[in-house]
């Protein structure tokens, strides 16, 4: 029996390589991102399973993770790889509504999905990753880095 995995963020960068990576070891994939034309792309490429989620609804967070369940018949790894950073301009310039979405997608879905998971995976040998990649070119005290702060919130979920 292949082992099954949900990866968020599959559709770009890391995510699009693990999920690539996985699907040529053998894994069972279910991938997800925001973009259509990505995700079929990879589909067709990979063979994986997979759904189009906007993360920052937290209802489709939630929903997601019943989808890949029922697709896959259970999940064993979670990779929470799905982020964006939209703080790469001056503290100055950011604005509540793109920090908010920030934490929605960074923080909110990932405990949500680690929520999720561990209802199952609490009963059964299975992993979740929790995936951080941004970084700014710009000194800190001028940029604000929400990806991070947000991602670093999650490490508190290690010890679940």
């Amino acid at each position: 029996m292949s082992r099954t995995v949900l990866v968020t963020g599959a559709t770009r960068g890391i995510g699009r390589e693990v999920t690539k990576q996985l699907c040529a070891q053998g894994f069972t994939v279910f991938a997800t991102g925001r973009d259509q034309q990505l995700l079929s792309a990879l589909k067709k490429e990979t063979g994986c399973l997979g759904a189009v989620c906007d993360l920052s609804d937290s209802d489709a967070a939630v929903a997601l993770y019943a989808q890949a369940q029922a697709e896959l018949g259970r999940i064993d790894v979670l990779i929470n790889n799905a982020g964006f950073n939209p703080g790469k301009e001056p503290i100055t310039e950011v604005d509540v509504a793109r920090m908010d979405a920030s934490y929605a997608v960074n923080f909110r879905a990932s405990f949500l999905l680690c929520r999720e998971a561990l209802k199952e995976m609490a009963r059964a040998r299975a992993d979740i990753f929790l995936m951080s990649s941004a970084r700014s070119p710009a000194p800190a005290h001028r940029t604000i880095r929400p990806i991070a702060h947000s991602n670093m919130r999650c490490m508190g979920l290690r010890s679940v």
